[in-house]
């Protein structure tokens, strides 16, 4: 009955060791190019006016469809275009963090609209 234990022992710490190994080799949301590299386009709510340099919050909405920038609890405004379908599956990856830091690089007043880029921190 004793080797029995050792071998299950074993067997549950080679599987949770092979576990880990494929944790530590999955690249995280910041080491992909194909999501930092990208300048995103946001498209803002009526009223709200950022400044270069802002920084907000990209989130997933909860239908999971689209990507919300929000400034603390208030949706200010939403992703665009091609970049906002790599995002949005990096964020809903699992082991990621579902939120993520956006800077404003630039913005337009007369559309809308805006540049952001990811910055981790």
């Amino acid at each position: 009955m004793g080797e029995n234990f050792l071998e299950e022992q074993v067997k549950n710490f080679e599987r949770r060791r092979n576990i880990a190994r494929e944790e530590v080799k999955r690249r995280s949301l910041f080491e992909r190019p194909e999501i930092t590299d990208i300048e995103y386009t946001i498209r803002f709510e009526d009223g709200v006016d950022p400044k270069d340099g802002d920084s907000y919050f990209a989130v997933v909405s909860r239908d999971g469809e689209r990507i919300h920038v929000a400034q603390g609890p208030r949706v200010v405004g939403r992703i665009e275009g091609e970049g906002e379908k790599h995002l949005s599956k990096g964020l809903r990856e699992p082991g990621d963090p579902g939120v993520v830091s956006i800077r404003i690089k630039e913005y337009s007043p007369l559309s809308g609209c805006g540049k952001g880029v990811i910055v981790e921190g």
